[in-house]
C-alpha cells in the first residue's frame, strides 16, 4: 500500500465518530498476527511485576489518584 493511499484511510478514519474509531480500532488491532516473543515478553513482564507486588517492591497507587493525575497532565499539555 501506497504512503499516499494509507494518509488518505488515516484522514478518512479521523471523520468518523469517537464511537466508530474505537470500533474500527478494535477491529484491524485483532486482526494483527500475535507474536510469539511480545507475548512472551508481556508474560515476563507480568510476572515480574507481580512478584514485586508480592514482594512488597511495587509502590500502588489508586487508580482514581492516577486518573487524576493524568487528567491534570492532559489538560496542562493541552493549554
Amino acid at each position: 500500500m501506497s504512503e499516499a493511499t494509507l494518509e488518505k484511510l488515516r484522514q478518512e478514519a479521523e471523520t468518523l465518530t469517537p464511537d466508530e474509531r474505537i470500533s474500527l480500532a478494535e477491529h484491524l488491532f485483532a486482526t494483527v498476527p500475535a507474536n510469539p516473543e511480545i507475548e512472551k515478553a508481556w508474560l515476563e513482564e507480568a510476572e515480574r511485576r507481580s512478584k514485586d507486588i508480592d514482594e512488597g517492591k511495587a509502590k500502588l497507587r489508586p487508580w482514581s489518584e492516577l486518573q487524576a493525575e493524568l487528567k491534570g497532565h492532559l489538560e496542562n499539555h493541552h493549554r
